[in-house]
């Protein structure tokens, strides 16, 4: 199972444009327009709170709710 800095890590390669985490899902990469998974692991919503609250999204999460939300970070 990946890091959240190395998963994001992703965001470094030119081809790639995103990195998804979705509850219960693989983690992909945003690549040509198409997500593909970049790791072999499907994270839970408690690892995903834990993940953004380490790369400095601690502050947004008391907004969390069902609706997809997005966060920007520095490599």
């Amino acid at each position: 199972m990946l890091t959240i800095e190395q998963l994001v890590k992703h965001l470094t390669r030119a081809e790639v444009t995103e990195v998804a985490l979705a509850t219960g899902r693989l983690p992909c990469a945003k690549i040509d327009g198409a997500y593909k998974p970049i790791d072999d692991t499907a994270r839970s919503a408690e690892a995903i709170v834990n993940m953004l609250a380490t790369i400095g999204g601690a502050r947004y999460l008391d907004d969390l709710g069902e609706k997809a939300v997005q966060w920007s970070t520095r490599i």
